[in-house]
C-alpha cells in the first residue's frame, strides 16, 4: 500500500504562522507616553527631595545651623515685629538703625501675595535651609533643560549648582535672602532664554512668575548683578534678530520684557 498523504499540510502552516505571528503582537507593546516623557522629570525630582532630607537630616531632628546675620537681623527688627505683635499692623519705619529707616531690607511681611504659595511650592514646602537648595536644584533643572540638556546631565548640573561652595559659605553666615535670590536666578534666565527663542507664552509666564519671587527675595544686590547678565544677553540676542531682519521678534520680546 502507499503511504497516505499528510492532509491540510498548507493549512498546518499558516496556522502556525498565524500564531506565531499572535505571538510576536503581543510581545511589541507601545511605550507608555507617561513613562517616556514625564518619569525622567519625577524621578529627578524625587531624587531633589531625598539628597536634600539626607544632606540636611540634622535641621529635622531640632538642631539649627547658628547663622550670624540672622542673629542680627532678630535685633534690628525686633520693634517692628513687637510693634505688629500688639496692634497687628505692618510699621514702615523703625528708630531701632541708624537714626531710623524704612523696614523694606528688615521686615517688611506681606499678607496677600499669591507668590509665597508659588515660592513654598519651589521649596517642596520647606521653610529651613534645605528649602533653599530644593528650590535651586528645581530652577536649575529647568533652565539646563532648556538648553537643550537631557534630564539626567541637568539633574548632575543642578546638584553642583546648588552645592556649590559659595552657597554652603552664604548659608553659614546667615546670608539667607541672597541665598535665595541667587538660587531663583536660573529660573529667571529659562525664562528669558524661551522668550528669545519665540517661545513666548511659556517664556512669558516663567520670566514674569521667577522675576516676581526675584524681587521677593529682597535681595537688591543679587537681582543687580543678574539685570547685568542678561542685559548682555538680550542685547546679543537682538543685535542677531536686526542682522536676521526679525523685528517682529524684538518687539514681542521688548513688550513682554
Amino acid at each position: 500500500m502507499k503511504p497516505t498523504k499528510p492532509v491540510h499540510k498548507k493549512q498546518h502552516h499558516k496556522e502556525i504562522h498565524q500564531k506565531d505571528h499572535v505571538h510576536h503582537t503581543h510581545e511589541i507593546k507601545k511605550p507608555n507616553p507617561f513613562m517616556t516623557k514625564y518619569a525622567p522629570h519625577v524621578i529627578a525630582l524625587v531624587a531633589i527631595f531625598i539628597i536634600n532630607v539626607f544632606y540636611f537630616l540634622p535641621s529635622f531632628s531640632g538642631k539649627s545651623l547658628y547663622q550670624g546675620d540672622i542673629v542680627n537681623h532678630k535685633g534690628m527688627s525686633k520693634e517692628a515685629v513687637d510693634y505688629y505683635k500688639k496692634t497687628g499692623e505692618v510699621t514702615l519705619w523703625t528708630n531701632s538703625m541708624f537714626s531710623g529707616m524704612p523696614t523694606y531690607q528688615i521686615n517688611a511681611p506681606q499678607k496677600h501675595n499669591f507668590l509665597d504659595y508659588v515660592y513654598k511650592i519651589l521649596r517642596l514646602g520647606f521653610m529651613g535651609p534645605q528649602g533653599y537648595f530644593i528650590m535651586g536644584m528645581i530652577c536649575f533643572y529647568i533652565l539646563l533643560l532648556v538648553l537643550g540638556f537631557n534630564p539626567w546631565l541637568s539633574l548632575i548640573g543642578s546638584f553642583a549648582f546648588s552645592f556649590m561652595t559659595n552657597n554652603m559659605f552664604l548659608l553659614e553666615a546667615g546670608h539667607n535672602t541672597k541665598v535665595s535670590a541667587i538660587m531663583i536666578g536660573p529660573l529667571v534666565l529659562a525664562g528669558v532664554l524661551l522668550i528669545l527663542r519665540k517661545r513666548y507664552l511659556a517664556g512669558g509666564l516663567i520670566f514674569t512668575i521667577s522675576m516676581g519671587l526675584q524681587l521677593l527675595s529682597n535681595h537688591v544686590q543679587m537681582t543687580y548683578y543678574l539685570g547685568f547678565v542678561l542685559a548682555v544677553l538680550v542685547i546679543i540676542e537682538f543685535l542677531r534678530f536686526v542682522i536676521a531682519q526679525e523685528y517682529k521678534a524684538i518687539g514681542i520680546a521688548s513688550i513682554i520684557f
